[in-house]
């Protein structure tokens, strides 16, 4: 199996830059992977997980805020709004910044849906903190 060119990149910095077997990505849609040969495709992404299995056959885990990617020619460029390493999330803010979220009351559905995005992105960052 050949391998793919992988970019994964916030407007903080770039997280990833390098060769992958395989990426498996959180679409809106559902979670998908993509191994060389892929179709062409851009797609959207939610916040979740990102698990890159490198060419070295290790295997990395990246917690994404929403984003996109985009997959041609054996390339796979992955642009997010926010991202982590496992390592570098700390649980206790994090699960701080959700009981915040969850007692704060909101009014309409704009703000109930934004509100259930964002409580959504900390369970995902505590869950993959632990």
């Amino acid at each position: 199996m050949g391998a793919l060119e992988v970019s994964i990149a916030s407007p903080e910095r770039i997280l990833y830059e390098g060769q992958a077997e395989s990426v498996a990505l959180p679409g809106i849609k559902g979670s998908f992977a993509v191994l060389a040969g892929h179709a062409p495709l851009v797609a959207e992404l939610e916040a979740g997980i990102v698990k890159l299995k490198a060419a070295a056959n290790d295997e990395l885990t990246f917690v994404i805020d929403s984003g996109f990617a985009d997959v041609r020619n054996g390339k796979v460029s992955v642009l997010v709004e926010g991202a982590l390493m496992p390592n570098e999330i700390k649980k206790d803010v994090e699960q701080n910044k959700l009981n915040e979220i969850l007692s704060s009351t909101v009014a309409g559905d704009t703000a109930l849906i934004n509100r259930e995005k964002a409580a959504r992105t900390h369970r995902i960052r505590i869950s993959a903190a632990e």
